[in-house]
């Protein structure tokens, strides 16, 4: 498929700009703990993300856990995770070789995660510069998250860039339903949280090892 037509990019957070899992990971157990639940390898919570901190915890607690406590711990969370989010998180490296090669070529750029949009912010104001995207989006209660197309859609509306000349990157299932959902191109990432096995049994448009890889394409 011919990416040469790109004038948008959506990135994904966790796992395609980030390596986020051992802070999330952290955070997770110390609410699974602190509540007195069993704790969890890395490789699992890590097999737990991609739909939202609700999911997360909803997949990490007990499969016995009420509503009560799965409210409980996901306000647990969000508090632990939000002071500690990026003690450990490390940028990918060639993400930031990445985003000026796609900022030279005059390709928009927004970050859209189904991560709680405060924390989302506070992660980008953390790692990256202010130019390095026009919009980042994460999750609140008004919208519905991904593979809801309705963000991509509103960040192709912002970005005044055709949906078919927008690019979805991301590392998960998750993500390339969205472009799907968009009816935008999608190239699926394989160094982030899911394998290339996933990402290949979906269908992304492509699917790409390193972020050199993804500059030669565009």
């Amino acid at each position: 498929m011919n990416f040469r037509d790109t004038r948008g990019v959506i990135f994904d957070l966790d796992g395609t700009l980030i390596n986020s899992l051992q802070d999330i990971a952290d955070s997770v157990n110390a609410v699974l703990s602190d509540c007195g639940f069993p704790v969890h390898e890395l490789e699992t919570v890590k097999s737990f993300i991609g739909n939202g901190a609700a999911q997360l915890i909803k997949r990490a607690l007990p499969t016995s856990s009420n509503g009560h406590i799965i409210a409980h711990c996901l306000q647990h969370f969000e508090y632990i995770y939000n002071k500690r989010c990026t003690e450990k998180t490390m940028v990918y490296s060639g993400i930031y070789e990445l985003l000026e090669h796609l900022k030279d070529c005059g390709i928009k750029r927004a970050v859209l995660s189904n991560k709680p949009h405060h924390i989302t912010s506070k992660i980008c104001d953390h790692f990256f510069k202010e130019d390095h995207f026009q919009v980042v989006f994460g999750a609140d209660k008004d919208t519905k998250k991904k593979p809801d197309p309705t963000k991509a859609n509103h960040i192709a509306l912002l970005f005044q860039i055709p949906a078919d000349n927008i690019l979805i990157v991301g590392d998960s299932v998750v993500d390339i339903e969205t472009g799907v959902n968009a009816g935008m191109k999608t190239i699926a990432v394989s160094w982030g949280f899911s394998t290339s096995t996933e990402l290949q049994a979906h269908d992304a448009d492509c699917l790409v090892s390193s972020p050199q890889e993804l500059i030669r394409k565009l």
